[in-house]
């Protein structure tokens, strides 16, 4: 599949799911190419005043200057998650407190088994931000396969999240389901 074939596809999805698209934006220093985001508004919380929250689905390309095991992928996480906070900052139009970041890469490099201890370690890691990655993903569209991780406890307003992911991989040959703390006992 191409690049330009994927992210159609994508922009097609985020239409039928009622999100907004938005164009990408490219970063020089500190290297960061986003090619597309998506954006839901979402309740976090029953309190109105505290409960606004935003939902992001952010596809980048795998940064030039970054490896791909955990340091490189958190190094990654944080760009994004600052790139997406500058995007999206709380005191315009009315801006919600909390972003859930889904965060998509595209990689040539292809991907291994490691990969999912990999995403695992990043979907913790805190980014400094007000951004917390609920996502990762890793998708190398020559090799045609993807890893994937979902946190826990998304707000019951995502469940799209889990549609797409599925029907990624269906298309990419992988598909790595929720984790989860009792089953590692």
């Amino acid at each position: 599949m191409l690049e330009d074939d994927f992210l159609e596809n994508w922009q097609k999805w985020l239409e039928e799911q009622g999100w907004t698209h938005e164009e990408g934006e490219e970063f020089r220093d500190p290297a960061l190419d986003i090619l597309g985001i998506g954006v839901k508004k979402i309740r976090l919380s029953r309190i109105p005043l505290f409960g606004r929250g935003l939902a992001v689905v952010a596809i980048c390309r795998h940064p030039f200057d970054l490896s791909s095991d955990s340091g490189g992928l958190k190094q990654w996480t944080d760009r994004l998650a600052k790139a997406v906070n500058g995007r999206f900052p709380p005191w315009k139009e009315k801006r919600p407190g909390a972003i859930l970041l889904i965060a998509v890469q595209l990689t040539p490099e292809p991907i291994k088994d490691a990969d999912e201890e990999r995403l695992k370690s990043v979907l913790g890691h805190w980014t400094g931000t007000r951004v917390v990655p609920a996502a990762l993903v890793r998708i190398n569209l020559g090799q045609s396969a993807m890893s994937s991780i979902l946190a826990e406890g998304l707000p019951r307003d995502l469940p799209e999240i889990g549609r797409l992911l599925d029907g990624w991989s269906a298309k990419f040959q992988r598909f790595v389901p929720m984790w989860n703390d009792s089953e590692l006992g």
